[in-house]
């Protein structure tokens, strides 16, 4: 029996970045994974669909290309090739992984991981059975798309993500049921191509939980460029009808695709790996654990999509960093004041931290400012003006409180705000803080300066207040 001071389940994006993290701090350590190293992350989800929606970007340049006196004739479109270069991107990152668990010593081992007491896990592959002897262990085992009674997956007409990323053809007609962040990436890529694209959404908004403003500006962009909406739409039966994708609607309607695109959730994996049998504690198929990663048995932790505490790559590779930390000795603690949720649209959509909404109700009194990329230099010259940045602040101490943008380059953009929010920034710090011009950012520079109702590039009404104040 082999083992090993730390022994992680799972080598997705939390996974393999604790199995680092721990090696530094000096800890033999085994990474276990059933599949492919980076998980849904790099293998079928953040990294392959951001390099079709890469195509999609340049497709749509090429399209508007005449406006800015340039000619391109006979752009077409070769869905093998974008699917080769997807497939090229994620190997190159996937062997960057393997490459640098090998540097720090991480033994990586092929195979299901089951818990068969605390301190040991049974490796099954198709080779053998084995168990590894671990001194600490930390859960990663992510999550998966999520299939309902009504419309389970065949893998053929109802797709999930997963397969979506697998298509060798574009279809004639997509239908994209849930309007969620998946639903809406992938509704822009085909949509781009020619693809007729209905989203279908049971709640009144597309991107759920979001402030309403930036649903409607992103839903009338897409709108705009083709893609049909059809909200308050449940889907109660899904089948298949000759060659077609059928969907029966609450409604009494019935829609018809080449294919369906199943985006409804995640569910999550922790079932299947043995909990039970060690104790560890769950709530909904949600690992429970404390602010340092820590499950109810100590010397355990879980990390990731498996812990329900934002299904998001970034939020995982944070909590790996915690819990590798905390098992080697440390006192880490996760926060999550500032974690950006990016969506890879048409124009993107970035937020973090509070809307002015769930800051109000919390009972904070707050001021915001907005800036429209219409009013902002560089986004003209480049023909991207729809959408805005706006940011939240605590009225009497000016602290940032969180930020939504949504627009060109919205994803890179809210890293400002992040870092901003981690060193409790405040609005005078990011008016006062000398942004190059012409630069996207500056939206950030002006929307703090119209919270404070000091707008320079833009007149509202609380500007009158301001008219002869501000510091020097």
């Amino acid at each position: 029996m082999a083992k090993y001071d730390l022994v992680i389940l799972g080598g997705g994006p939390g996974g393999y970045v604790a199995a680092i993290r721990a090696s530094q701090l000096g800890m033999k350590t085994c990474l276990i994974e059933k599949g492919l190293v980076g998980g849904t992350c790099l293998n079928r989800g953040c990294i392959p669909t951001k390099a079709l929606l890469h195509s999609a970007e340049l497709m749509e340049r090429v399209k508007g290309a005449e406006r800015f006196g340039i000619t391109i004739k006979g752009a077409t479109a070769n869905l093998r090739k974008m699917m080769d270069h997807k497939a090229e991107v994620v190997k190159g990152l996937r062997e960057g992984v393997e490459f640098l668990l090998k540097k720090h010593g991480v033994e990586t081992v092929r195979g299901v991981g089951t818990f068969v007491a605390r301190n040991a896990i049974e490796v099954r592959n198709k080779q053998e059975t084995f168990t590894v002897k671990a001194g600490k262990s930390i859960i990663a085992t992510g999550s998966e798309p999520l299939s309902i009674p009504a419309i389970p997956f065949d893998g053929r007409m109802f797709l999930s993500s997963t397969e979506a990323l697998l298509l060798k053809e574009l279809p004639e007609s997509l239908l994209v049921i849930g309007g969620g962040y998946v639903g809406c990436e992938f509704a822009t890529f085909f949509s781009v191509f020619g693809v007729e694209v209905t989203i279908l959404e049971m709640t009144d908004q597309l991107l759920p939980g979001l402030d309403p403003v930036i649903a409607r500006t992103l839903q009338r962009q897409m709108e705009k460029k083709g893609v049909k909406m059809q909200l308050k739409s449940k889907v109660e039966k899904a089948s298949v009808e000759g060659d077609r994708a059928v969907c029966d609607l609450s409604s009494g309607e019935k829609l018809s695709s080449d294919k369906a695109l199943v985006a409804v959730g995640r569910k999550l994996n922790s079932a299947g790996i043995g909990l039970e049998a060690i104790g560890v504690q769950t709530e909904k198929d949600a690992i429970v654990v404390d602010e340092r990663m820590e499950t109810n048995l100590a010397g355990t932790y879980a990390i990731g999509d498996v812990v329900n505490r934002g299904l998001l790559a970034h939020v995982a590779h944070h909590q790996g960093l915690v819990a590798a930390e905390n098992a080697a000795g440390g006192n880490s603690v996760m926060d999550y004041f500032a974690v950006p949720y990016c969506i890879y649209t048409s124009p993107e959509v970035a937020v973090v931290g509070l809307s002015r909404k769930e800051a109000e109700q919390q009972g904070r009194e707050v001021v915001s400012g907005r800036f429209p990329f219409a009013a902002l230099g560089k986004a003209v010259i480049s023909g991207d003006t729809d959408g805005f940045a706006q940011v939240i602040a605590d009225a009497k101490t000016g602290q940032i409180l969180g930020a939504q943008i949504v627009g060109v380059d919205a994803t890179n953009l809210i890293s400002e705000i992040v870092s901003v929010m981690k060193c409790e920034g405040t609005l005078d710090e990011l008016c006062r803080a000398i942004h190059p011009h012409p630069t996207l950012p500056e939206a950030i520079m002006e929307a703090s300066f119209d919270a404070k109702g000091e707008g320079i590039h833009i007149f509202s009404p609380k500007s009158k207040k301001a008219m002869g104040t501000g510091e020097s």
